[in-house]
């Protein structure tokens, strides 16, 4: 509640303060304040974005906790987090190096097709790689009635 409170204020001082800076000296000392106040806002509604964000995230996982609604997808890429995490370095390293050759220089090109094509494809490749591996120890290992 009391971060909503400081969010409507913040917001409401923010716009009060731009329509008087526009009337002052930029070389003032009363320009400078109210721009030093509209940066301290800035960066208190960016923590609030974080905190809310942080907020909503974790009471949204513990109502599925509570539930004890997991879904499948959520649960494979869980289990493939730590192949996702080794490998996700050196697909991207991969993609600049190709990147490069392929001439495309522009930084937020890369990341634009690292986010559609790299993550997509490890995640996938993790994945894949998770249900082939279960498969091949189901064959290896001999089940309980053999023995």
């Amino acid at each position: 509640m009391l971060l909503n409170v400081w969010f409507c204020l913040g917001v409401f001082l923010y716009h009060i303060l731009a329509r008087s800076a526009v009337s002052l000296n930029r070389l003032s000392w009363q320009f400078a304040l109210i721009i030093f106040i509209q940066r301290l806002i800035c960066v208190s509604l960016l923590g609030f974005f974080f905190l809310s964000d942080l907020l909503y995230l974790t009471d949204l996982a513990l109502r599925l906790a509570e539930s004890k609604r997991t879904f499948r997808l959520a649960q494979r890429i869980d289990r493939a987090g730590y192949l996702i995490y080794l490998y996700h370095g050196l697909a991207i390293t991969l993609f600049n190096i190709a990147a490069t050759r392929l001439s495309i220089t522009r930084y937020g090109t890369q990341i634009l097709l690292q986010l559609l094509l790299v993550l997509p494809a490890v995640i996938g490749g993790s994945l894949l790689w998770q249900r082939l591996w279960a498969s091949f120890k189901k064959q290896v290992t001999p089940s309980p009635l053999h023995q």
